[in-house]
């Protein structure tokens, strides 16, 4: 098991604890065995589509048990809003990494320096306006 499936199982089980849910309780309302669960919970492998089943019920993004896989820090969680629709909340080290990483896709006149400048004034602007 490497150190990234380990991550996920943690963010899982410390996400599953935190909404009271036993493991019998979240595997059957996701529609998976008790098996995979805790397969999952303890750095195993798991499908993509009962690890979706999984980040639903545990309030995250689509994507949010990949990301960690990827490497992420955390999940990503779902916020609903008052008109049904949903953001989300992204960890300040990965938003970071995520705009540095765009930029350096697309700025190709800017200096290594001036990308994690811009970078921190991005994410310093969006925790002013709580996003972040």
């Amino acid at each position: 098991m490497d150190e990234n499936r380990e991550a996920l199982g943690r963010a899982v089980k410390e996400a599953r604890t935190r909404r009271g849910m036993t493991q019998n309780q979240l595997s059957d309302a996701a529609g998976v065995s008790r098996a995979t669960l805790q397969n999952l919970e303890r750095g195993g492998h798991i499908r993509q589509l009962n690890l979706a089943k999984i980040e639903t019920l545990l309030g995250w993004a689509q994507g949010s048990g990949q990301a960690i896989l990827d490497g992420a820090s955390g999940p990503i969680e779902a916020v609903p809003l008052g008109s049904g629709t949903a953001i989300t909340s992204i960890p300040e080290g990965d938003l970071l990494q995520a705009i540095v990483g765009a930029m350096v896709a697309v700025a190709d006149t800017m200096t290594a320096s001036e990308i994690r400048e811009v970078a921190r004034a991005a994410v310093e602007e969006l925790r002013r306006r709580g996003l972040v």
